[in-house]
């Protein structure tokens, strides 16, 4: 999985990427189909064409990960982009749509290439799966029923491609890490992983396709009425004041008018006992999407956390052990700062401490061409290296920071430190 340059990815890495895609699909999907029937009537049609996404989403996965080239891996961009508007878009509406949605693409594509840390990482955070509440949202008020329908089945699609790629690809950062240990049980990590996927995957299916069935928005109303009941009581403990919603009529008598019994006009609640029912309504309603939102999100995390994580580097990778490398549970978003080590660090930072030194060591006046080597430099500074032995360990392993293609380690990075 790391490695600087890819020749050939296995059919594990390539379904990898097919899920990734997938999962992106389903966030640039809905939010093209929102975009694209603003201003007018709900058509199933749109909602089906505004899928070509799908094509520029695959097309650019399989250039970033066999096409080197700088001009065809551009050409091939600007191309599929350029198609897509240039033939499918019957409406102004759908150009707009697929015009910010290939802007985006076209810049994660590019993201995903150059920087080392989503170059095999492409699977969106958990986070953007708020992306798909808001476009229900929005449907919902602008009264788009088929659009509330395909955001959740979406919703649901993006959940299940999300944890198998999460799955598939920490399984296989175990495997090729443990590849080395003997008796180490490949093919039946394997086959047991595969059948609880394929459990995972059906019965989170199967609960997306009987949840529109049993109304649950039903047993939530309930819920809610019952909250809502308590909250008013506590107000009305608070305050002193009991808000009835039903109007009521006061008789009084009158001796100036003969004795006569007459309705006097309704006691209209204050506005302060007004905005207090609509605050308490509206907490309501906050406090249970936060209450949902927070179960879902606790549960999906503790299987992710049980089920998928990604294994340490053992210390001693090219000897054979009969240990399993421990694993160790990861967060579910992406870190936005990968640690030193991963980052090739320690090379970086010997190279600092020896530029750091040479420019200690030279003369006030005294400029060094750039073409020098590590050797030559040493032989014209003021100041330098007395002893042989450290010299030469010094130039070692600034070379083979610079030039080498293996990493240093933290022991050396302190001997430089040491001899600097």
């Amino acid at each position: 999985m790391d490695r600087e340059k890819t020749v050939r990815y296995t059919k594990t890495e390539q379904i990898i990427r097919i899920f990734q895609v997938l999962v992106q699909f389903t966030l640039y999907h809905s939010t093209a189909c929102l975009i694209a029937g603003i201003g007018r009537t709900e058509d199933a049609a749109l909602y089906l064409r505004m899928g070509i996404l799908l094509l520029p989403l695959l097309l650019y996965s399989f250039v970033r990960m066999y096409v080197e080239n700088l001009f065809l891996f551009a050409l091939l961009h600007i191309g599929c982009a350029g198609g897509i508007l240039f033939f499918f878009p019957r409406t102004i509406g759908e150009s707009a749509a697929i015009s910010i949605c290939l802007i985006i693409i076209i810049g994660n594509s590019i993201r995903f290439r150059i920087t080392e840390s989503y170059r095999h990482q492409e699977c969106p955070h958990l986070l953007l799966l708020s992306i798909l509440f808001i476009v229900y949202a929005l449907a919902s008020y602008i009264e788009k029923t088929i659009l509330m329908r395909q955001c959740f089945y979406e919703l649901i699609i993006f959940l299940i491609f999300y944890m198998i790629s999460k799955n598939l690809e920490n399984t296989e950062k175990f495997i090729n890490l443990n590849r080395d240990t003997a008796n180490f049980p490949v093919r039946q990590i394997k086959g047991v992983n595969r059948t609880l996927l394929c459990f995972f995957t059906i019965v989170m299916f199967g609960g997306m396709l009987l949840a529109p069935q049993i109304y649950p928005e039903s047993l939530i109303e309930q819920f809610g009425a019952v909250l809502l009941s308590i909250l008013r009581w506590l107000f009305s403990l608070i305050l002193r004041e009991e808000i009835d919603q039903e109007p009521y009529l006061d008789f009084r008598e009158d001796g100036n008018l003969g004795g006569y019994e007459f309705p006097i006009e309704e006691n209209v609640p204050s506005k302060l006992a007004v905005f207090l029912q609509y605050l308490m309504e509206i907490a309501t309603a906050v406090f249970l999407i936060a209450v949902i939102l927070f179960g879902i999100g606790f549960g999906l995390y503790q299987i992710y956390k049980r089920f998928y994580a990604i294994p340490l580097s053992s210390e001693k990778e090219q000897k054979k052990t009969d240990v399993v490398t421990i694993t160790e549970s990861v967060p579910i978003f992406r870190r936005k700062k990968e640690p030193q080590e991963e980052l090739g660090g320690y090379n970086k930072r010997i190279r600092r401490q020896y530029k750091k030194s040479v420019k200690r060591r030279k003369g006030k006046d005294q400029v060094l061409s750039e073409s020098l080597t590590p050797a030559e430099i040493e032989t014209v500074l003021e100041h330098p290296i007395m002893d042989p032995k450290e010299r030469e360990r010094l130039i070692a392993l600034y070379e083979k920071a610079r030039y080498g293609k293996e990493e240093c380690t933290k022991e050396e990075l302190e001997e430089v430190k040491r001899m600097v």
